[in-house]
């Protein structure tokens, strides 16, 4: 009877580590998750970056042309005789800001890195050593009721 407690109890230590080891650990799949997440938001901002370099490089184009001048003498107040000028709020800068800030505040948030071993292995000994004494309280339950019988 000692020996198959004994074999439990190391049985039960070795899967449990390993597979907490798995989940938990600093190459488990919960720091996957993490790194998942971490490189999918990178890959926004590379692109949300890169739109704003694209845009950048048209309106360097554009002001290269007289046309393009004009637009931007017109967006500083300049006018030419008899135009009526409108004024025009651009709220897109707003909604940019604010993503970026989101971005920074939701890369905080998957931010794992992961049990160490011995964390882990403490975890596992405890775990095993529940279900250790658990299964010797049943087995000597089952011989009380079975000498009563």
């Amino acid at each position: 009877m000692t020996r198959k407690i004994a074999l439990l109890f190391i049985l039960s230590t070795g899967i449990s580590f390993f597979l907490l080891l798995g989940i938990f650990g600093k190459q488990g799949f919960l720091c996957n998750l993490s790194v998942k997440q971490e490189l999918k938001d990178l890959r926004y901002e590379k692109e949300v970056l890169s739109l704003q370099v694209d845009s950048l490089e048209k309106q360097k184009v554009e002001l290269k042309s007289g046309e393009g001048l004009k637009d931007a003498a017109f967006k500083l107040g300049y006018q030419t005789q008899g135009e009526q000028v409108f004024y025009f709020s651009d709220k897109n800068d707003d909604i940019s800001t604010a993503k970026t800030d989101k971005l920074s505040e939701k890369k905080e948030k998957w931010d794992f890195k992961g049990l160490s071993a011995i964390w882990i292995l403490i975890i596992a000994l405890a775990f095993s050593l529940v279900l250790t004494v658990s299964f010797a309280f049943v087995v000597n339950r089952r011989k009380e009721t079975n000498d009563e019988q």
